[in-house]
């Protein structure tokens, strides 16, 4: 698979299914995930939004579950154009390869929103160099790298065993490669 086909949004798509899925059929398993996996790291929004019901649910001490999802979607009036969410939460948990491991696709979903948000805080340095005074741009790029550090610690905490977060390991860039003096 491309680079191009990865950030493909039928990828996103199918991927952001599946982890959601995957928490409906394993919910025990939504503790593994909640410390890093957040509701704006789906593309596709309402996999987000039902995210964010099904940590809702749990929070509440209600099973989930489609029956229950579905009702979180009909009380936050939320069954999206023509009631198609309705159906597609009625065969989302189909679209789950390997049931039981929702961790595998929510590392996924961080994994594709990371590289989103690298791609925008790359894309806004560009366009700040270009045009900005030296000094704003030396301030942007420090909360730029601040922003990054945030991604960085998320992703090791999604993915703990391969990359730790001390003594460069893996998954830790060594400073010296980006320095640019």
């Amino acid at each position: 698979m491309t680079a191009s086909e990865r950030t493909d949004a039928r990828y996103c798509r199918r991927i952001e299914a599946a982890a959601i899925g995957g928490l409906i059929l394993s919910p025990r398993r939504l503790d593994e995930v909640r410390p890093w996996l957040k509701q704006d790291d789906f593309a596709v929004a309402h996999y987000g939004r039902w995210y964010g019901y099904i940590c809702e649910l749990h929070d509440r001490a209600q099973p989930i579950d489609q029956v229950t999802l579905l009702t979180e979607l009909r009380r936050h009036d939320d069954l999206g154009p023509d009631g198609r969410y309705a159906f597609e939460l009625a065969t989302i948990t189909e679209r789950v390869p390997i049931p039981g491991e929702p961790a595998y696709y929510a590392r996924a979903v961080i994994e594709e929103s990371t590289r989103r948000q690298l791609r925008i805080a790359g894309l806004r340095m560009a366009r700040v160099a270009q045009h900005a005074d030296v000094a704003d741009v030396l301030a942007d790029a420090i909360a730029v790298n601040e922003s990054v550090e945030r991604l960085r610690r998320r992703w090791n905490a999604s993915t703990p065993k391969l990359f730790p977060t001390e003594s460069g390991a893996r998954g830790e860039a060594s400073s010296a490669s980006f320095d640019l003096s």
